[in-house]
């Protein structure tokens, strides 16, 4: 939501979402991360989650 604070009712995104709300936000932005990194080491698929690139 604070992509497009227009977006909302009225006011300020702080005004809606709390340091609570924030934190699972984060953590949830880990998670799905992690799943990703995963993901791609599972295919042997490295360079995208480790930054290096050939050439």
């Amino acid at each position: 939501m604070s992509r497009y604070p227009n977006g909302l009712p009225s006011g300020y995104p702080h005004a809606f979402y709390g340091k609570e709300i924030a934190n699972k936000a984060a953590v949830t932005a880990s998670s799905i991360l992690d799943a990703v990194t995963e993901h791609y080491r599972a295919n042997n698929d490295t360079d995208i989650v480790t930054g290096t690139t050939e050439g």
